[in-house]
C-alpha cells in the first residue's frame, strides 16, 4: 500500500479510549450506588444508543433500559433486522419514582432539557469519545463521563498506519 488516507478524529495522543465494557462497568458501579438517582445516558440515536445497550446487555444487565422517545424508531429498527436489544421501555410511560435505580437512554439535547427533570435526581452522563477531555465533561455538566468512542484513538491510528505500511499518509 503506497497511499493511506484516514480521518483522525481522534488523532492526538490525549485520546486513548479505555476498554468500552470497563466502562460500562463504571457506569454500573454508579447505578449500584445510587440507588435512588436515574442515570440518563446522552448518545446518538444512530449506532451509538444501540451501542450502548448492547454493552449493558453483554455486561449481564437484564433490567428495563428507558428510551426519550427518539430513540425509540431507530432500535425498533436494529431490533427489526435482527439485533436484539432487550427489554426497551419508553421513559414516558414510568413514574418518576419508577425511574429510580433505571437506566435511561437519551439524545445528549435532552439530558439537561425540561424532558430530564421528570428523573429523580438524574446522574448525567454522556457516552462519547470526546468524554477523554475532562475539561469538556466539567463545562457541559456530565457527572459520569463515559469514554465510549467508535473512532479508532490515538493508539489504534498509529497501528493502523504500522500495519498498512503505507509510504504516504493523508489525514
Amino acid at each position: 500500500c503506497d497511499l493511506l488516507v484516514t480521518a483522525a478524529t481522534f488523532g492526538l495522543p490525549v485520546f486513548q479510549h479505555p476498554k468500552p465494557a470497563d466502562e460500562i462497568a463504571r457506569l454500573l458501579r454508579s447505578v449500584a450506588n445510587f440507588p435512588d438517582r436515574a442515570h440518563v445516558i446522552g448518545c446518538y440515536a444512530l449506532g451509538k444508543a444501540q451501542r450502548v445497550i448492547s454493552l449493558l446487555r453483554e455486561s449481564g444487565y437484564d433490567a428495563p433500559i428507558y428510551l426519550h422517545g427518539a430513540m425509540i424508531r431507530l432500535c425498533e429498527l436494529y431490533e427489526e433486522r435482527g439485533v436484539p436489544l432487550g427489554n426497551l421501555r419508553h421513559s414516558l410511560a414510568a413514574s418518576k419514582s419508577e425511574m429510580a435505580g433505571q437506566i435511561v437512554i437519551a439524545p445528549p439535547s435532552a439530558i439537561k432539557d425540561r424532558w430530564s427533570r421528570r428523573l429523580p435526581d438524574p446522574v448525567l452522563a454522556v457516552a462519547s469519545g470526546w468524554m477523554s477531555v475532562k475539561q469538556r465533561a466539567r463545562q457541559s455538566g456530565v457527572e459520569l463521563p463515559l469514554v465510549i468512542s467508535d473512532h479508532a484513538d490515538w493508539n489504534e491510528l498509529r497501528q493502523t498506519i504500522t500495519e498498512t505500511g503505507a509510504e504516504t499518509i493523508w489525514v
